[in-house]
């Protein structure tokens, strides 16, 4: 395969940047559709950044602890969940190494600042206690959703989900949650969680707390993107006049493609942990 000019322009920067590893991720967190591409993305328009370390599970290099394959790639959530996982025994210098040389990579010339957004849906809830570990002045921010949209997304946008049963699809959303929760407990004044409903009501509001939080300094003047349609389906889609717009309602549409039956298992098992997610981030971070 012939090198891109996008992946040698990575490379150079990575060896100009070789052996930095002064970097502050602000870890951004979510099951995929969760709605954390959006608030990464608005972050890294609007604010200076070492670096954003988009998908970073995904882009990870062969051989990195933190590598992850596509769903695709997968034929059972539970082998999936599996490869999620990194083993306990690898030790913290390794970790850090392994981030710093892909934060240099994405690092533009000049380094803007130490602060790095690397988000990694799924993977980052199961990785927690790693990430902290690499980096402990790391902050992460939780994105969760209401669930039966969020369920509705996961089946439409991913094979994997969509073969999934209901039942075992609600299990996995779950386990990510609570997983994250519980290994983030002993740091969690550097965790703060918001709801994607909020996100959208709250833009503005919401991206200025999550900025003053995470020492993230603004840009003098707003990062240009190529205009994309709204098209419902995957990752960041809505861009007019170079800027992300916010579509309010989506939940609703999402909602009504569920039988009544479907719904009440969704939200009887799912319901409780959403709500108490947002209690928790509401009480701690107003």
């Amino acid at each position: 395969m012939r090198p891109t000019l996008t992946g040698a322009l990575k490379s150079i920067r990575g060896l100009m940047h070789l052996g930095d590893d002064d970097f502050e991720p602000l870890f951004v967190c979510g099951i995929a559709g969760c709605g954390n591409t959006l608030l990464a993305a608005l972050l890294h328009e609007r604010y200076r950044v070492g670096a954003f370390a988009d998908e970073s599970a995904l882009r990870a290099p062969f051989g990195s602890p933190f590598f992850l394959e596509s769903t695709v790639k997968f034929a059972s959530l539970a082998q999936f969940t599996d490869a999620l996982q990194i083993p306990a025994e690898i030790d913290q210098a390794t970790l850090r190494r392994s981030l710093a040389r892909q934060y240099c990579r994405e690092s533009p010339l000049p380094k803007l600042g130490r602060v790095v957004i690397d988000k990694a849906p799924n993977a980052h809830l199961l990785r927690s206690r790693q990430l902290h570990a690499a980096y402990p002045e790391g902050h992460f921010v939780l994105v969760f959703r209401e669930p039966a949209s969020h369920i509705e997304g996961l089946r439409r946008k991913w094979t994997l989900f969509r073969n999934a049963p209901l039942e075992k699809l609600c299990d996995f959303w779950i386990i990510l949650h609570e997983r994250f929760m519980a290994e983030s407990a002993d740091f969690r004044d550097l965790v703060t969680g918001i709801s994607y409903e909020t996100l959208v009501a709250n833009t503005d509001e919401v991206c200025e707390r999550v900025a003053q939080w995470a020492c993230l300094e603004p840009r003098a003047v707003n990062l240009k993107r190529q205009d994309s349609e709204n098209r419902p389906g995957f990752a960041l889609r809505n861009v007019r006049i170079g800027q992300i717009a916010i579509v309010k309602d989506v939940n609703r549409g999402a909602i009504s493609k569920f039988t009544q039956q479907e719904l009440d298992v969704i939200r009887t098992k799912l319901t409780p942990l959403y709500e108490k997610m947002r209690a928790e981030f509401a009480q701690r971070h107003g």
